[in-house]
């Protein structure tokens, strides 16, 4: 039995993203303002700015294993452990 294929549609292109090295909840800070001032500035989202929050993942041994990360090469079948 063959995985099932995922399928998304990134909200933001990879160049439109600020990103800094070894700083992930900086990173995740910075994705989250520009996700609210989208909806602020366009009507592609509602009104989200009050029930908007992000979960930063974790387990006992402080890994978690995450697909379609950058470091998995864009391959959505992949699994990058942090």
């Amino acid at each position: 039995m063959e995985p099932k294929q995922l399928e998304y549609t990134p909200i933001f292109k990879l160049n439109e993203c600020k990103y800094t090295s070894c700083y992930c909840e900086e990173n995740v800070y910075l994705l989250c303002k520009n996700f609210l001032q989208m909806g602020e500035n366009t009507q592609q989202l509602p009104d989200i700015s009050s029930s908007a929050f992000a979960v930063f993942i974790t387990s006992k041994n402080k890994r978690a294993e995450i697909r379609a990360q950058k470091a998995g090469k864009g391959n959505l079948h992949s699994t990058v452990v942090w």
